[in-house]
């Protein structure tokens, strides 16, 4: 059986931070590629030296934007993560899968005691 340490209850907790800071960090480098895409296109004609490190840098900028929304997109939050660790936990466990029978046979008796009776009325 799995079990779920302190630690891993405490990354659990982190992962709408992380999440968000990948965000965060996506939109920047998103925001820095298109400037300088409209820096390097603007200084085209005017300084050859800042239009090359304009798209230099838009060139190296836009890996990092494209890596960033990708974590941000797969990273799981902390209710996505919950439900892949604890899920299997509780369906594996055999305290669980017993406890099943037991319901069900408490709601078939349960149901049978609240079933009318033919000429009574309650």
């Amino acid at each position: 059986m799995q079990t779920i340490s302190e630690w891993n209850i405490y990354w659990i907790t982190r992962l709408d931070y992380i999440q968000g800071f990948f965000v965060g960090l996506s939109i920047a480098a998103s925001l820095a590629a298109v400037i300088m895409l409209v820096i390097g296109m603007f200084n085209m004609g005017l300084n050859e030296e800042n239009s090359e490190r304009g798209f230099r840098l838009f060139k190296k900028l836009t890996p990092a934007a494209i890596l960033c929304i990708l974590a941000a997109c797969l990273v799981p939050d902390t209710k996505e993560y919950a439900a892949i660790k604890i899920i299997p936990a509780v369906a594996s466990s055999k305290d669980v899968q017993g406890l099943g029978k037991e319901l069900v046979d408490l709601g078939k008796e349960w149901l049978t005691e609240l079933k009318p009776t033919k000429g009574k009325q309650q």
